[in-house]
């Protein structure tokens, strides 16, 4: 028995090292880019407060990293389950701020208290609850939440209709105010290598968390 023990330990540190690696690996690829990330004829710095309806309008595909995006999310669970029954597959991946020490760490970094942080985590997610109440248990299949424990080092929203793609991309540290927050916008078109180089660290991100529980369950 205390081998079996033994090797599931092993198994789960290997695990949550190989997680951590993955952001590490994010984190250092986003330092070695951050002086082209400046630059505006790169990329278009994103300056407008975007609406998540109007961002996620007939999608395909959306997926949220990060709890920046989860105030558009809590204003009734209506505008999330609408866009679920129209057929779109919604992931998001959030931290978990039941975790004091992660709720101080990201504190540090914005104008909330941790206090303030934790209680927006409990009203998310009673929404995101309320939201799988409205669907049935095939929409359900559709919408996808994570709770993760360590802070990333980008946040968004990553957007797909049929072929077209758009992005907004956050950094961390941020603030509050989206004025102060280092962000850029990305659309087919206009930055088609920035939106590959962005939609695949996403992706690497959801394949990361992927195997975790989902709190809204």
């Amino acid at each position: 028995m205390s081998a079996v023990l033994g090797m599931l330990a092993v198994l789960l540190l290997g695990y949550v090292s190989d997680r951590l690696l993955v952001f590490a690996d994010i984190r250092r690829e986003l330092h070695e880019i951050s002086e082209q990330l400046t630059r505006p004829a790169v990329l278009r710095k994103f300056s407008d407060v975007w609406s998540f309806d109007s961002f996620a309008r007939n999608a395909s595909d959306v997926y949220i990293v990060g709890l920046t995006k989860a105030g558009s999310l809590t204003e009734g669970p209506e505008r999330l389950a609408n866009l679920v029954r129209s057929g779109c597959r919604v992931r998001i991946a959030v931290m978990d701020l039941r975790v004091a020490e992660l709720a101080q760490s990201t504190a540090a970094s914005t104008t909330h208290t941790a206090e303030r942080l934790v209680a927006d985590f409990n009203v998310f997610m009673s929404t995101m609850r309320s939201v799988r109440g409205l669907l049935s248990a095939r929409e359900n299949q559709r919408l996808e939440i994570r709770a993760y424990r360590v802070i990333p080092t980008m946040a968004g929203m990553f957007v797909k209709r049929g072929s077209e793609r758009s992005a907004i991309v956050y950094f961390y540290p941020y603030k509050t105010d989206p004025s102060d927050r280092p962000s850029i916008a990305l659309e087919e078109g206009t930055g088609k290598e920035w939106l590959d180089f962005f939609f695949e660290r996403a992706d690497r991100l959801w394949r990361d968390v992927q195997p975790l529980n989902d709190p809204s369950r």
